[in-house]
């Protein structure tokens, strides 16, 4: 049994994960439609040093922020999406075909991108995220 204290936290997380749960889901509505409407004007971190010449990551860049960056965040920090920056997306996929494959295919609220973005962008927009972020 809860004590009075308790209870109220209990209360409080209750409905501050149903405000959470809310806002995701209505962030996730936009998810993916076209360019990011993110408030920061600098935009995902661009490729540096030889990465600069690297065109799959420049033209992974674009793809990310065109539609990743609206729910993992302009840096990558996360938001309804994980964060992917600072090695966390290497972490969750140290093999980088099941990062393709989950971004192909989509689990739980995040979307199938397979047939919406071609193999080439899928793999540009993987590298970006797992060499750049």
């Amino acid at each position: 049994m809860l004590d009075g204290v308790s209870a109220r936290r209990v209360a409080r997380h209750v409905v501050a994960f149903g405000a959470l749960t809310v806002a995701g889901m209505l962030g996730v509505a936009g998810c993916g439609g076209g360019s990011s409407s993110s408030s920061t004007t600098t935009g995902p971190p661009a490729p540096r040093g030889a990465q600069a010449k690297d065109a799959q990551l420049v033209r992974g860049r674009l793809i990310y922020k065109n539609y990743c960056a609206e729910c993992h965040g302009t840096q990558g920090q996360g938001g309804v999406g994980p964060q992917l920056a600072g090695g966390a997306v290497v972490r969750a996929f140290p093999n980088i075909q099941d990062q393709i494959t989950l971004v192909e295919n989509g689990r739980g609220l995040m979307p199938a991108w397979n047939g919406k973005l071609s193999a080439e962008q899928i793999r540009d927009v993987v590298r970006y995220e797992r060499e750049v972020l």
